[in-house]
């Protein structure tokens, strides 16, 4: 088996893990500085740990690279994040994962996307490792957590199932509201237990006009929330097309 990592946050984990701050005075004027050479060998204990942990014999890893897809989308995506800094040696911790790792660079798209392609379509070949739960939840099998050291085992149910959560609920982290005054509680009232995508799609659908909003609004969100829509040629974006 290899270890399918989502590189991302990895390159986060370590570059804030082992970065220190000089505080200057009281005016929030810091300055962030870091030892390049131990976040290179703290990357690669940690690929090893993965792949330790996951008792898997090699692994593949990819990170994101330029032209998402889903920042075309009406709704924005990842806005929040454009005023939040990175670690200071992330461009050269990216550089060095490229030259240095089994590292892959998915363009168009994100990590994300790729490895739950990957997952899906070699569901025998790969154990996935990642830390976002649309990436683990959105993905029949068995997967690990390399920030929780947990060990996660979604059904094919769960998986359909979760893309319409998120669809409900948002993604803070993302940067996407989902439907408003819709959080966990409520959500998993809606639509726990069930797992016809129809159905499922006509209460999200029902659930966003009771709001103000409109289908169209629910669209967006699910093309900012789904990860299976690279179909290992193009990115083709959901739509409720159900047979």
């Amino acid at each position: 088996m290899i270890a399918l990592i989502d590189g991302d946050s990895l390159l986060y984990k370590v570059g804030f893990a082992l970065e220190d701050t000089i505080d200057w005075d009281c005016d929030d004027n810091h300055t962030h500085y870091s030892n390049f050479n131990k976040q290179t060998k703290s990357l690669k204990e940690l690929i090893d740990a993965i792949i330790k942990a996951t008792g898997c014999d090699d692994y593949e890893l990819w990170i994101t690279g330029s032209g998402n897809f889903r920042e075309n989308n009406p709704l924005g995506y990842k806005e929040n994040r454009h005023k939040l800094r990175k670690p200071t040696d992330f461009n050269d911790l990216k550089k060095w994962l490229i030259n240095n790792t089994k590292c892959n660079v998915a363009n168009g798209m994100e990590a994300d996307d790729m490895v739950v392609y990957l997952k899906d379509k070699y569901f025998d070949k790969y154990i996935l490792c990642a830390i976002d739960k649309d990436v683990l939840y959105q993905t029949e099998g068995n997967h690990y957590n390399y920030d929780k050291n947990t060990p996660i085992e979604v059904s094919k149910d769960e998986a359909i199932w979760f893309a319409y959560y998120q669809t409900l609920v948002g993604d803070v982290t993302d940067g996407y509201k989902g439907c408003p005054s819709i959080g966990d509680t409520r959500a998993r009232k809606l639509i726990d237990g069930i797992y016809d995508e129809k159905e499922l799609w006509k209460i999200v659908v029902d659930t966003y006009i009771s709001k103000g909003l409109t289908e169209q609004e629910a669209i967006y969100t699910m093309q900012l929330a789904n990860m299976k829509q690279y179909n290992g040629k193009e990115i083709v974006l959901w739509l409720p097309n159900f047979n």
